[in-house]
């Protein structure tokens, strides 16, 4: 019986190799560190809302914490706590794309 089941698989292996299918690793993340995903948020809310003034990216950094989780980052208010909610940012860290903005309280 494996023996059989080694057999059936080879064919499936040749054919890839005879199509030129190779295994190659993934990409690195677009947005590797929690300072680009906060540059990244910056821009995404700045343009979203031209007309207000948000501050510039360094108070951002100094204001902003972003943590990576399952592969988006969370580009959210240091200062969270029950009495004041927070904008939270979520970016796709593979290519940057913004997944949602959103106000929690």
């Amino acid at each position: 019986m494996l023996v059989m089941a080694v057999a059936t698989a080879m064919p499936g292996t040749l054919v890839a190799q005879e199509r030129g299918w190779v295994w190659k690793a993934p990409k690195p993340a677009a947005l590797q560190d929690a300072d680009s995903a906060i540059t990244v948020a910056h821009a995404y809310w700045k343009s979203m809302h031209p007309q207000l003034k948000i501050g510039t990216d360094e108070e951002w950094h100094q204001t902003y914490r972003a943590d990576l989780v399952k592969g988006t980052w969370e580009v959210a208010e240091k200062t969270w706590s029950d009495t004041h909610g927070a904008f939270v940012i979520y970016i796709e860290a593979q290519d940057g794309r913004l997944l949602r903005a959103t106000y929690v309280d």
